[in-house]
């Protein structure tokens, strides 16, 4: 676990890279998901989070198990729904 976790921000983008990255494209949402290793509660997400939210005014989800996501056809609509 200490080498996962030393060699994951080699290869994965940190929220604030994410957010950067979600703002120059205009999005209107920014979800993070596949968060390695998986938070172990929800009262640290905001500290998982950093400063995302200063590079990205738009809502920022973060993705969970049995969390679906669909944009549909023919709109501008982001459905989350939990199926589990």
């Amino acid at each position: 676990m200490k080498k996962i976790t030393h060699d994951i921000p080699s290869y994965h983008s940190t929220p604030e890279d994410a957010a950067r990255m979600a703002h120059a494209a205009g999005a209107k949402r920014l979800v993070l998901y596949h968060i390695i290793p998986p938070l172990p509660s929800p009262l640290v997400k905001s500290l998982f989070l950093g400063n995302a939210k200063k590079y990205f005014r738009n809502p920022i989800t973060m993705g969970e198990d049995g969390m679906l996501i669909s944009l549909p056809a023919n709109s501008d609509a982001i459905s989350i729904k939990r199926i589990f």
